[in-house]
């Protein structure tokens, strides 16, 4: 891969960044400014800032990476199949993606420079705070939790040092009148706070803040009320006490960002093989709207976690951008192994 003028990486990433770069500015200045126009009305201050941010957060991220993969798919010919000057580009470029690879690699870097940009700009704007790691302590068991229940117990593993700690219970429907069930909440044994602890809606949060300390054992214990309470995975959260800066975890999140990109590029590359350029816009286009607006990629989780100073190293973000990277390191495979043109 040549990364000189001539080369297909630096011409992808220069004319990708030229057709780019302003609807991605505008696109932020529009999400900036409808975020200003619907404030967080929510009592917990990071839940309302993730849930009002994060969609126009999500837009000038949508745009870039839209428009760098389509830039890319439309300038380079052998991305596509029966387009003008494939075949002399094809014999032109070594390898057996004919500069496909050094065109996908372009576009994800004028993506990269764009959106980090953008996130540089834009989180702290939004309200992102300093990232602190959110640990999710294991249940020794399920159950519910009733005044006469086994108190529920949960470990963590490497006993981290916090500073916080987040219940979200769900709740059920209460056998005779409705009174909020009280909580005792002790770390390794010992009372973490005095303060009342009572839930009666479904996923009510409880926040509580105590002197830094590592925790290694949780136990909740319902010393009174009627509304039976239950901690799936994910309700009992506990806030780590290091701060980590919001422009790191900013840079994670480009980094995220490119992996949606990369899977529907590549999957483009392959369907290309057979499939002219309208075919292959349509699919990256696809894709790339279902992965971010739609939800199903692991980038609108990453931008929440961003939002709510979630370090992203610690949360199941990356984990759950593997089955995109395998999909398309996948079809990248396929594409090395299937001649373009031929149709089998």
């Amino acid at each position: 891969m040549r990364i000189g003028g001539r080369g297909p990486f630096g011409l992808v990433l220069r004319r990708c960044l030229a057709a780019v770069w302003l609807p991605t500015l505008l696109a932020a200045l529009a999400g900036l400014v409808l975020q200003r126009a619907a404030p967080p009305q929510l009592a917990d201050a990071a839940a309302a800032t993730a849930a009002v941010s994060s969609p126009w957060l999500m837009l000038p991220l949508l745009v870039a990476a839209i428009g760098a993969a389509v830039t890319a798919v439309r300038f380079w010919p052998p991305f596509a199949a029966q387009r003008p000057g494939a075949e002399t580009l094809r014999r032109l470029q070594r390898g057996p993606l004919a500069g496909n690879g050094a065109t996908i690699a372009g576009a994800l870097t004028a993506q990269l420079a764009l959106t980090s940009l953008v996130l540089g700009a834009l989180a702290g704007s939004f309200g992102a705070p300093a990232a602190r790691a959110h640990v999710e302590p294991r249940p020794a068991r399920e159950g519910l939790l009733l005044p006469g229940t086994a108190p529920l117990t949960f470990t963590a593993a490497d006993g981290p040092v916090c500073r916080t700690l987040l219940l979200r219970p769900h709740a059920g429907l209460p056998d005779g009148p409705i009174t909020a069930t009280r909580l005792e909440v002790r770390a390794d044994g010992e009372l973490l706070t005095t303060a009342p602890l009572a839930c009666v809606e479904d996923r009510q949060l409880l926040r509580f803040d105590f002197a830094p300390r590592s925790v290694h054992e949780l136990t909740i214990t319902a010393t009174a009320g009627t509304v039976p309470l239950w901690l799936p995975r994910g309700a009992v959260v506990l806030v780590g006490d290091a701060e980590r800066p919001w422009p790191l975890n900013a840079a994670l999140v480009a980094l995220i960002g490119l992996v949606p990109t990369f899977a529907a590029l590549a999957l483009a590359l392959l369907g290309g093989r057979v499939a002219a350029l309208p075919t292959v816009t349509t699919v990256v286009v696809a894709i790339l709207f279902v992965s971010i607006a739609g939800e199903l990629g692991p980038l609108p989780a990453a931008v929440r976690a961003l939002l709510r100073g979630q370090w992203l190293p610690a949360s199941p973000v990356f984990p759950a951008s593997i089955p995109s990277l395998l999909v398309g390191s996948l079809a990248m495979i396929l594409s090395m192994s299937w001649p373009a043109g031929s149709r089998r």
